[in-house]
């Protein structure tokens, strides 16, 4: 083969020449797909809006019990019963009681459409089909979304899990905590408000996913749900846990936190113990708690916390005693170490 330089000077210009059409040909094909884009999202906006237009009025005389659910359902077609499924939805995720259920019966001609579609397009579209119907399903349609749980698509799964956490789903939270190892990467803070949201009903498998040999991160996000719950019988697990003495320190932490807001004296014992742990986070809350559960004989343990050579660990524990016995906290600002004395008065003014 000629080198480059040898080519005939006709046969470079017309390579040259369909370079240039070709990335022309690209960029037009691009500009087009993004203006077409940009129309059929502009087509689906003005859809959207003409289509509440039409039922929002409709909507809110139902729910005022002004007018039959029959002149709502009157104003949807065939073709548009997926529209009202969505426009309902955004409904349902504000509404509570009596008016929720108002939403859900009108919502009743559409779900089966919802149902049809949630097995079908991308996984944004099966996630979107997934909150419709948990919303708007209720109890009796929940077998839906708890089946999306084993879908093969995160985003769906992590939908089916985001929203089937909710009090009228309780009975199912076995089935989404067994799908947590699947989302290692969200925080135990997440999962905790996440797991709260299930309400009290589910507090017996959180506790026992909190007492189980699994993932730390799950453990301590079901230790934070329980907190959130005042769950008492969660103490009760906590305390058997710290008799252990073998967590880590996060989770250690979370279980502590857990006496402190649910525990009773009984608790102390396994409290004691974690005072003087290693680490600063363990040390403060196991001083926060003892404040709380501790008998006449931790005084003195509480009081040294204040002496703690870190100064947040000092910190939590004063305020933590000013909370449970404030006439403690008041003696030691006349105290003789300065330090301790101006911990106190911190405590008091805060």
């Amino acid at each position: 083969m000629a080198p480059f330089g040898a080519l005939p000077t006709e046969q470079v210009l017309r390579w040259l020449v369909i370079a240039i059409v070709s990335l022309f040909v690209a960029s037009l094909a691009l500009g087009l797909f993004v203006l077409a884009e940009h129309a059929r999202r502009n087509a689906a906006d003005v859809l959207a809006r003409s289509l509440e237009e039409r039922w929002n009025a409709a909507l809110h005389d139902v729910l005022a019990g002004a007018a039959p659910m029959s002149s709502l359902i009157a104003l949807v077609e065939p073709h548009e019963r997926w529209h009202f499924a969505e426009y309902l939805s955004e409904f349902a995720a504000r509404l509570k009681g009596e008016e929720l259920e108002v939403v859900r019966e009108a919502a009743r001609v559409a779900t089966p459409r919802v149902v049809a579609l949630m097995g079908y397009g991308s996984a944004a579209s099966r996630a979107r089909n997934v909150r419709v119907m948990a919303l708007l399903g209720g109890p009796e349609n929940v077998s839906h979304v708890v089946a999306a749980l084993a879908s093969r698509y995160s985003l769906v799964s992590a939908t089916a899990v985001r929203w089937l956490s909710r009090p009228e789903y309780a009975a199912h939270a076995r089935e989404v905590i067994a799908r947590l190892p699947r989302f290692a990467e969200w925080s135990p803070r997440f999962l905790g408000v996440l797991l709260s949201r299930f309400g009290s009903d589910a507090a017996p498998p959180l506790r026992a996913l909190l007492e189980s040999a699994g993932n730390g991160a799950e453990r301590v996000g079901a230790a934070r749900a329980l907190w959130w719950m005042k769950d008492a019988s969660a103490a009760e697990s906590a305390a058997r846990l710290l008799s252990d003495g073998e967590l880590d320190a996060e989770l250690a932490e979370s279980c502590l936190r857990l006496i402190e807001r649910c525990g009773v004296e009984r608790h102390a014992i396994s409290v004691r113990p974690w005072c003087t742990h290693a680490d600063k986070r363990v040390r403060a809350a196991a001083l926060s708690a003892l404040c709380v559960v501790g008998e006449a004989e931790d005084s003195a343990r509480v009081t040294r916390g204040l002496e703690d050579a870190d100064a947040e660990v000092a910190l939590d524990a004063a305020f933590a005693l000013a909370r449970a016995r404030r006439g403690e906290v008041e003696a030691l600002t006349r105290s003789d170490v300065p330090r301790t004395a101006a911990i106190a008065r911190e405590a008091l003014v805060t």
